[in-house]
C-alpha cells in the first residue's frame, strides 16, 4: 500500500474516532516519513490536545519540531529563522522532564 493510501486510512479512522490516539500517531509517523514535518506536528498538537498526561508525547512533538527546524536549516542555511522551533522543541524536552 502506498503511503498517500495509509495516510487516507488514518484519516477516515481519525474521522470516526477522534478520541484514538494511536490514529494520530500513525497517521504521524506516515507525515515524517515524508518529511510532511507540519501536518506531523498538527497530529501530535491534537494528541497532546486529548492526552496531555503523557510525556513521551511531549518528547515526540519536540523531536519533530528539531526536524521542521534542521529540514528548514538545510535548505536556508540561516539557523535564525529555526529559532521558534528549537525553542518549542526545548519547551516540550523540559516538561518531559
Amino acid at each position: 500500500m502506498k503511503i498517500s493510501e495509509e495516510v487516507e486510512k488514518y484519516t477516515k479512522l481519525i474521522l470516526s474516532d477522534k478520541d484514538n490516539i494511536e490514529n494520530y500517531k500513525n497517521r504521524a509517523k506516515l507525515y515524517i516519513s515524508i518529511r510532511r514535518y507540519m501536518d506531523a506536528l498538527k497530529d501530535y498538537n491534537e494528541i497532546i490536545r486529548i492526552c496531555n498526561k503523557d510525556s513521551e508525547l511531549f518528547y515526540e512533538r519536540a523531536n519533530i519540531y528539531l526536524m521542521m527546524a534542521e529540514s528548514n536549516l538545510n535548505k536556508q542555511g540561516e539557523m535564525w529563522r529555526n529559532k521558534d522551533r528549537y525553542n518549542n522543541a526545548l519547551i516540550d524536552y523540559n516538561t518531559v522532564i
